[in-house]
Order: structure tokens, then C-alpha cells, then sequence
């Protein structure tokens, strides 16, 4: 986890890492990672999931999620 409780309680961001190894040899054959965000507004919840490894970006998506989820609730 890269940050967790940014924009209220239950929320975090996610760095999920892979590496693809050649069966046999364990050669690298590729390395990459991905970040998710994760926000919860009362019994809302959020996920976003994006291809590239940018945490500020990340960080301000699931902001955005977050004012849109309290947009459809009372809880904010």
C-alpha cells in the first residue's frame, strides 16, 4: 500500500507488481505494476484501477471518486 486514509476512512492506493519469467531458465522476460485506489463513502464503494505507475495520479482519481461518491449519499 502507497498511502492509506488520504481522503477518508477506508480509503488507500495499491501498487500491484508482476514479473514475467521464461519457464525453465527464470529469465526476466518483462516487469510491470499498476495502481489501484480503492474509497469507501458510507456503503459506497470505489475502485479504480489504471495501467500506468503514477501515485499522484492515482492519489487524485480516487479524490474525484470520493467528491462524486458523497454526491449520491447523505453521509458527507
Amino acid at each position: 500500500m502507497l498511502d492509506v486514509d488520504f481522503t477518508g476512512s477506508g480509503s488507500m492506493i495499491v501498487r500491484h507488481a508482476f514479473t514475467l519469467r521464461r519457464a525453465g531458465s527464470g529469465e526476466v522476460v518483462e516487469r510491470s505494476a499498476y495502481l489501484s485506489g480503492y474509497v469507501r463513502v458510507g456503503d459506497l464503494v470505489a475502485v479504480l484501477t489504471q495501467l500506468d505507475d503514477n501515485p499522484q495520479r492515482a492519489r487524485d482519481l480516487t479524490v474525484r471518486a470520493a467528491h462524486r461518491l458523497c454526491a449520491a449519499t447523505s453521509h458527507c
